[in-house]
């Protein structure tokens, strides 16, 4: 099942509140989170199986569907979960740039038949490494399941806090105008050069 116009649904089985990594990865090419599953950056390939996965939850408004146009053109914001014995495309997410300091997290989803495996939760942590990677200070998501993304790290604000330029997207959804999203935030460590700035102090 999934969560929003971007997100993925999960168990009660969650890391606890607060623990925001919960597998903390660095972005890179391949990480196996099971011994039969890993995570990868997506190819061409895998471009019409994430469509048919996020047109089967957007069918149930639960998701904001993409068409194939735009998933090509946004292939390299998606990293997705495969299954190792069979070679199926089993979950994915995107991790979308927005303004210098601030992405999303959007296009979440997971097989319903891998379901409870904290998938999702990998997902999201990849993709949060990557922003950290990329030096991003904030990451947000829009999600009818604020549970999930709080028990990561994440924080309940106002979607007017929200630049206008993210809304784009959300004129093609049958609920547009009237959004019943919850927007989540989360922020993200200082980067290093950041930590290296001493402190400002008079000199006389």
């Amino acid at each position: 099942m999934i969560l929003n116009r971007k997100c993925d649904s999960h168990s009660a089985e969650e890391p606890a509140v607060g623990r925001r990594l919960i597998f903390p990865l660095a972005p890179g090419p391949i990480h196996d989170i099971t011994p039969s599953a890993m995570i990868r950056k997506a190819t061409i390939r895998d471009v019409k199986a994430i469509h048919a996965l996020l047109q089967r939850y957007g069918a149930k408004g639960e998701l904001l569907p993409r068409p194939l146009s735009r998933l090509y053109d946004h292939l390299r914001d998606f990293r997705v979960c495969e299954d190792r014995s069979t070679g199926q495309m089993i979950g994915c997410c995107a991790l979308q740039f927005c303004w210098e300091d601030l992405a999303e997290i959007r296009s979440l989803a997971v097989h319903p038949e891998f379901r409870g495996r904290k998938i999702g939760a990998a997902l999201v942590a990849e993709a949060l490494a990557e922003a950290e990677s990329f030096r991003i200070k904030k990451v947000f998501t829009l999600t009818y399941r604020p549970g999930f993304f709080q028990k990561l790290g994440f924080r309940l604000i106002d979607r007017s806090e929200l630049p206008l330029k993210i809304w784009s997207d959300c004129m093609a959804c049958v609920k547009f105008p009237n959004c019943d999203e919850n927007a989540l935030i989360i922020d993200l460590a200082s980067s290093p050069d950041d930590q290296d700035i001493p402190p400002k102090t008079d000199q006389v």
